[in-house]
Formats: C-alpha cells, structure tokens, sequence
C-alpha cells in the first residue's frame, strides 16, 4: 500500500522541530555531548523509518538510499532451492514500474525470462513500487523493465537487482550459487545493452544481420568453412558499401562490441547458459545466435589470415564469440578463471563466483567434484585459495602454479603470497603457459598421492627438489616484427659457439645439442603445417612432425645467424622443406616476456621475467613442469614461476633425480 498524501507534512514538521532542538543543542556550549547523542540518533531514525527521502528531494538525489526498507519487501529469507521470479505488471511508457515478488522452487518453477545487463552506477536509482511498498533498482534495470514492459498482461521475469536481497550477505551468497541454473532454466535470457540514443547500435545490428544471410553457419576456427564468393574481412566494406549503404562497415559493427555489456564478468555465464538469448538496446534487437554466427566468421577469417579490421575491438568480439556459441569446455576450472580474468568486475571476489555456473558444462572427468561455496564474508585472497584448493582435489596436482606470473621485483603481490594466482588481476595479453593440460610429460608425478589438505595460510608447505642454482639469465625478451633482435639474438648465438665447440664431427651429439636448444626457445613447443600442437612429447621428434620441427628450425638459423655456427643440415632431416616463419612465430609466443637463462651445472632454461642471478630451479611433488624460486632469509622461498628445462622434460622427474642423489625435503613458498 502506498502512503496517503497527509502523511508527509507532519513527518517533515515534526523532522524540522527535532532539527532545531539540535541545533540549539550544538550551539549551547553548557549542553554535553551525551545528550546530544540520542538526539542525533534519533532524527536518523526519524529519517530512515519515515522514508523522508520520499519527501525532500536532495537525500535521494545525492546517492542516500534512506528509504528502501528490506523488510518489507523480502518478507523471507530463500533457502534451499527457492529463488524470488518477478511479475512484471503491465503499464505505459512513463508511468513508474510496478511489480510483485513471487517465490518458487527451481525444482518445479514455472516459465520466465532472466535479465541480463550490467548495473550501472549504484548511486544512481530510480524508485518503482514493489508489492505495494517503494523499492529503489538501478537506473539500467528501470530502463531494461521498461523496454520489456508489456500495456496489457504482466510478464514474469528474474533480475538479480531486484530478485535477490543485495542487503543480505548471506542471501546473496546462498542466490550466487544457484544463477548457473537460474539461467539455465530460464525459457529465453534477454541481455539488455542500454539505449541506443543516436541509432548507431540498430545500424550495426542491420549490418550484422545482412552479413549473417550472406555466408553459411560456420564452424570454429580452422573448421570454419567459406565458399567462393562469400563476404571476407578484406572486402566486407565495399559489399555493405554497396548492398546497405553504409560507408564504413567495420567502424559500425565496432561500435555494437564496445558495450560494457561485453566486458563485465558477470554476463558471461548468463549468455553462455542460456538456451536462446535476445540482444535488445533502445528498441532494436537482435538473436544472440546471429552475432554467434557472426563471430565465427570472424574468427574463422582471422585464423585463415585475414587482416584484423581497423575499427574492431578485438576484446568485444572475441567476448562475443566466447558467449553466444555454446562452449563446452574441455580445460580445467583453471582455464575457465584464466580466460575470462581480464573481464570487469565490481567485486573481485566475483572473478571467482561470477564463473561458477560454468562448471557444469566442463567434460572433463572430477570436474563435478569441484565446489566452492559462495560466501561474501571471505576476503579476496581466501576466495583465491578456495579456487586453488577446487582445482587441486580435483585434479591432484599443482597445475595452478602455472597461473603465476609476476612483474619484475613482485611489486604485484602486495600482501598476497607468492604462490597464489590472482585471478582479480588481468593477465598480460602476450602471457601464453608452458603448460598443456593435454601433456603427458610430467617433471614432477610420480606414483604417491598428493597432500591435499592444505587450511588457508600464508605459508604454503609442498616436497620436491632444489634441482640448481641460475647462474646467468638473458635481458627479457619481446617480440617486434624483426626476425630476431637481442637480447634474444646474443644469447643464442652464443649456445650456437658453445655447441660448434663441445660437439665436433658427432652428427649424433650436435643433434641432440640442437634439439635442447630448439625446444627451449619454444618451451616445447612444436608447430606443424601452421598448426600449434600441444605439449611436445620427446618421443614425437623421431617422427615425421618433430623432424618437420627440426627442420623449421635449421632454416629459421640460416635466416638470423651466420653459417659459421651452423654446419649442413642433419641427413635425417633432408627430405623436409624448410620454412623458417613458423618457427620463428613459435619462438615470438613463448620466449614473449620470458627470460632465457643458464645454471651452474649447465642446464640452459626459458623461464619468467622475474627470475634473477642466484634464484633456484626446483621441481616440486604434483608440479608437470619444473619452477623457478627465490630463496630468503629465513629458509622459505617466493615462487617466482614455471621454466622449461630441456632434461628435466626428458624424464628427469623426482623419481630419477632421487636416483641420482637429489633429496626430497619441504619447500616452503611465502
């Protein structure tokens, strides 16, 4: 029920009285602040069970939600699998929302659309009424009910800003846990982009839409099909030029993908759940699965080398792409947190929560053991380390080291440990791991269980190897459209001395020696027929793939160095065409931001950015890759990152360096 229309002049008389009984108060210098106290207590109580705020213009208008009063809108507090479904009642453009709140069980829950959209300013609001009582919703999700706001029958919807408690901790969090399935079940999930105030987004829409009834349905990346004829990057501006008039194509598709709406982090799960999605904004729209064929297409001419328009966000279209094709994601829990880190978020406890709903679609076996409840009472870095515990009693390794890579000096960790990634970061572009989840080379495995029962610590105790110390370490290394320039052409070079010295008139050892070199510069990596494999197992290089590998990079050193250091290349190598660029490419990705280094007992290493003289190289109980650590004073060390070192790959785990005399004993990361 509303309020009737002579309540507000006695509220504000009666206000206005306490305000000047306190203001003498103030002023009297014999009046004690204990008795000025209450007094100020009670006008806020005054205000704030009153709902003056309806009623004097500026405490609404300067951000102080006075009156909204929870209580009186949630009634009950959701447990188990209730959520709240909003009914949505009919009304006129401008006449102010109405709405009822109805519960229901998500086991038996009767038919509705989710809301998806990005909330905007939370100072700015817009009152609506609410089951009789004023509630106040952001000034997005006003104008997203609006536009879905029917004149003659209501319409049941779900939108967190009004469906959920937000006052309630708890009950934010218990709702959390279940929006994977809220929109999941949802019958259509509407993502609304905002207005569209000078048209620019229902001309981007056209474009797409005309694009989409020129070109097949196509497939992802390399499988992505194009037929004589159709539209490319190249030449799509002067088709649309001619067929829609429309000067630049890529500038007006631009703008659609430059929405906050695709870079905010809760927005992912909703569209990639959804069974049908519609982009709405101002009062256009188009089908989700017209932009996802879309981006397709776009991706699949980027993959076939087509040139990256101009006026293009890649960030947006990419994040299109990733939301509206139905992924299935066959990496880890690590690898969903990973690719969508750069994404914004309010809350950085939500890099983490905003993705839970994902997990479901993950094929991987454990994938479903992994749970994480959602709980806003937790710090940032707990919330990081519930992640990392899901991932290691799922998969029962340390996979999740190799999401760690810190600026120089680790002026990035703040108060954090050093072996705790953070996932409320974004990560560096160029950033590509040393590790494949596919691999099935293992520095660290070995046949007893990994400890799992690790409690949220500063400190973090885990056994393997101190294996040696780093003796000399390269400039970092970043790629340019030059060949090879240094530090990376110094260092190089000089193994390239090195080797010509140590292994002459032996095919069989300047083979071997070379092979070390070329899989560290590309972090073992290998690259056939443009195609990046994933770990390159040793084994592979006896076959005709390794041998094509070996052979890009004989001609990618004919390319950069002098010939002195390079003798004939091998016999076994002959009969495989040399093409120096897709080496070379390999080399650009893994050695980016990475620094090459060497140890005192002649391992030679591609390793982070951060490492330095005197660091160590160890390999540690459930690591796949060797690490590189900084020892201090006290006998701990800070985790630095993840390294490749050719021997320790080529079964050097800690079974065969125990036999070699190496001693297993605790290394403690701070």
């Amino acid at each position: 029920m509303t309020k009737s229309s002579s309540e507000p002049g006695g509220i504000i008389a009666l206000s206005i009285g306490y305000l000047i009984v306190a203001t003498t108060m103030i002023l009297s210098l014999s009046t004690t602040e204990t008795i000025l106290i209450p007094f100020l207590y009670l006008m806020y109580q005054m205000f704030r069970r009153f709902h003056i705020s309806n009623y004097i213009p500026f405490f609404s208008e300067h951000g102080q939600d006075f009156s909204t009063q929870p209580e009186l809108i949630y009634k009950s507090k959701l447990t188990g699998r209730k959520i709240r479904l909003l009914r949505l009642l009919p009304g006129t453009s401008g006449s102010r929302i109405q709405c009822r709140l109805v519960e229901a069980s998500l086991d038996d829950v009767p038919s509705y659309e989710a809301i998806s959209y990005v909330w905007g300013p939370p100072q700015k609001r817009e009152r609506i009424e609410c089951d009789g009582q004023v509630a106040h919703i952001t000034v997005s999700l006003a104008q997203a009910l609006r536009r879905l706001r029917s004149r003659v029958t209501p319409r049941t919807l779900w939108a967190d800003g009004i469906c959920i408690n937000q006052y309630d901790v708890a009950e934010k969090g218990h709702q959390v846990e279940r929006m994977g399935e809220i929109f999941k079940k949802a019958s259509r999930v509407v993502v609304w982009l905002g207005p569209d105030e000078d048209g620019s987004i229902a001309e981007a829409m056209t474009v797409v839409r005309w694009l989409y009834s020129k070109i097949p349905n196509p497939g992802h990346g390399a499988n992505a099909m194009h037929r004589p004829g159709d539209p490319t990057i190249e030449n799509l501006q002067e088709l649309v030029k001619k067929q829609n008039n429309v000067d630049n194509a890529w500038n007006v598709i631009g703008v659609l993908f430059k929405r906050q709406w695709w870079q905010r982090i809760w927005c992912v799960q909703e569209a990639i759940l959804a069974k049908s999605t519609v982009i709405m904004c101002g009062t256009e729209q188009i089908a989700g699965s017209t932009i996802g064929v879309f981006t397709r297409w776009h991706h699949g001419q980027r993959w076939a080398g087509q040139p990256k328009p101009k006026d293009l966000s890649e960030d947006g279209i990419k994040s299109a792409y990733r939301r509206l094709n139905n992924w299935a994601w066959t990496g880890s829990f690590l690898d969903i947190l990973d690719t969508f880190r750069g994404l914004e978020a309010t809350d950085p406890r939500d890099k983490v929560y905003a993705l839970l709903g994902l997990l479901q679609l993950n094929r991987k076996k454990n994938i479903g053991k992994l749970n994480i409840s959602v709980d806003y009472h937790k710090s940032v870095k707990e919330v990081l380390f519930d992640a990392v515990m899901c991932s290691v009693r799922a998969e029962g390794n340390l996979h999740f080291l190799s999401y760690i890579d810190h600026r120089p000096d680790l002026e990035d960790r703040g108060d954090y440990p050093s072996w705790l990634p953070r996932w409320d970061q974004t990560r560096e572009p160029w950033q590509d791991h040393l590790w494949c989840d596919s691999s099935s080379t293992s520095a660290g495995i070995n046949n007893q269980p990994m400890n799992c029962d690790w409690t949220f610590s500063e400190l973090l105790t885990l056994r393997g190897v101190g294996l040696d110390n780093i003796s000399r370490t390269s400039e970092v290394c970043w790629a340019t459209d030059k060949a090879i320039e240094y530090p990376l052409h110094d260092w190089i070079e000089k193994q390239l001395s090195r080797i010509h010295d140590d292994t002459s008139g032996n095919e069989e050892l300047y083979l071997r020696a070379m092979t070390r070199l070329a899989t560290t510069l590309t972090g073992g990596f290998l690259k056939t027929d443009g195609w990046v494999e994933n770990r390159m197992y040793l084994e592979r290089l006896k076959e005709d793939a390794g041998k094509q590998y070996m052979a890009d990079f004989f001609a990618f050193l004919s390319k950069c160095f002098s010939a002195f250091y390079i003798r004939q290349k091998p016999s076994s190598l002959k009969n495989f065409t040399s093409r120096w660029n897709p080496y070379h490419q390999l080399v650009k990705t893994y050695c980016q931001g990475r620094r090459m280094f060497e140890t005192h007992n002649g391992y030679i290493g591609l390793g982070p950015r951060s490492m330095r003289t005197g660091d160590t190289v160890a390999v540690l109980h459930g690591g796949k890759i060797p690490y590189v650590l900084r020892p201090c004073d006290d006998h701990t060390f800070r985790f630095l990152g993840e390294c490749f070192v050719f021997e320790i790959m080529d079964n050097e785990g800690l079974d065969a360096l125990r036999k070699r005399g190496f001693k297993e004993k605790d290394i403690i990361l701070r």
